[in-house]
């Protein structure tokens, strides 16, 4: 099971990060209520399993075209592999700073 925790910063709508949290639900990936996180942080995806890194690459292009279709100015997302984690297999982080021009 694939748990995909989204955090935001900037001017990004949460309807927005709502959407593309259906779009993970689609492919039967959990993805909680996002959470608006203030801080120093650009986009940014942790996985922290070596059994994670092919769902984290999927999840990373997903969220890139995501992205992208909405027209976001930072549509790039780097792939962080965190050492040193007691996480479970099929956690994943995506940590989002942008702005869309598409609202939803």
């Amino acid at each position: 099971m694939t748990v995909i925790s989204i955090n935001f910063r900037g001017s990004i709508k949460r309807e927005l990060i709502n959407n593309m949290r259906g779009t993970f639900q689609q492919q039967d990936w959990i993805a909680p209520p996002a959470l608006r996180v203030d801080g120093n942080y650009e986009n940014n995806l942790k996985y922290f399993n070596e059994s994670d890194q092919s769902i984290a690459q999927e999840i990373k292009q997903k969220t890139e075209q995501f992205l992208a279709k909405k027209k976001c100015n930072k549509n790039t997302i780097n792939l962080d592999k965190k050492t040193n984690s007691n996480r479970e297999e099929g956690q994943i982080e995506i940590w989002i700073h942008s702005s869309c021009e598409l609202k939803e």
